[in-house]
């Protein structure tokens, strides 16, 4: 699944190639079902037919393009979602908008998990309070005060900086990755962080989002950007998917754990349980 800066990265390549542009056609196929919900398609097309593409931002791993019309589409990705602007359609394509200009946007999901909400302006005002969105860990924004208030009590560590309704943007691979460079334990519990270790997650939070950006995400199988090419954080990983191999901190092995359905990767070396 896409996370934070894989999402971040598709709406920053999108603002310099998509706004401004006109919607010439709203193009549906065989693996649209369920994308709208109860939206009539039809008059979607209509609503947003010659309109211009005014923004395109990101609410937690939301891609919103907000049109002159009034209109707000609201893609989530989900598993295996994929976002191009070319101009034929990709395999598996779900949606097209067409665009004036060169390349027309295209929605490709192999799993047709993705979706793709209508919202009004007024509608939007309360986005991130209706989908239970957390604080944005990639917004400049987020302070040590945020994190906070999030790391508390008794559930693992791990666990906690999963929750989206706590805390957005951050995903598995994020997670196992800012706490190996905190040196902080996945599975110790929340509450139990010193003032010392909740500003070292703080730090290691923002500087593995950072890197990861600058990578322009991580690229395993499905993840592309829209010019189709792949993301490079997957060359920088220390932990996540390296069970049995070395730390490349200290040469200890690896280990890897299963916690609410998820794979936790760490050093037990690097990540000690307790503080000594």
């Amino acid at each position: 699944m896409p996370e934070g800066p894989e999402v971040q990265s598709i709406v920053t390549d999108l603002q310099s190639l998509i706004v401004g542009r006109r919607v010439l056609d709203l193009v549906t196929y065989e693996y649209t079902r369920s994308l709208f919900g109860e939206v009539d398609v039809d008059e979607l097309r209509d609503e947003i037919t010659g309109s211009e593409i005014v923004s395109v931002t990101r609410r937690g791993k939301n891609i919103i393009l907000q049109l002159s019309s009034d209109v707000y589409l609201a893609i989530h990705l989900r598993m295996t979602g994929q976002v191009f602007l070319r101009d034929d359609a990709p395999k598996y394509c779900r949606l097209t908008i067409k665009l004036d200009g060169d390349g027309d946007l295209h929605l490709a999901d192999v799993r047709t998990f993705a979706t793709c909400e209508v919202y009004s302006a007024d509608e939007m005002v309360d986005f991130e309070m209706k989908k239970k969105i957390g604080v944005d860990a990639l917004s400049p924004a987020f302070s040590l005060r945020d994190l906070q208030s999030i790391v508390a009590g008794k559930r693992p560590l791990h666990a906690v900086l999963l929750d989206q309704t706590k805390i957005s943007g951050l995903g598995n691979i994020y997670v196992n990755e800012a706490l190996f460079e905190a040196g902080i334990h996945p599975l110790r519990k929340a509450e139990s962080l010193s003032d010392d270790l909740m500003k070292r997650l703080y730090k290691a939070i923002v500087v593995t989002l950072t890197k990861a950006i600058k990578n322009r995400g991580t690229t395993f199988s499905d993840y592309r950007l829209p010019s189709g090419e792949m993301g490079s954080y997957q060359k920088h990983l220390r932990v996540f998917r390296r069970t049995g191999e070395p730390c490349l901190k200290c040469g200890a092995t690896i280990k890897r754990e299963k916690l609410g359905g998820r794979s936790v990767f760490y050093c037990e070396k690097c990540q000690p349980l307790s503080e000594p």
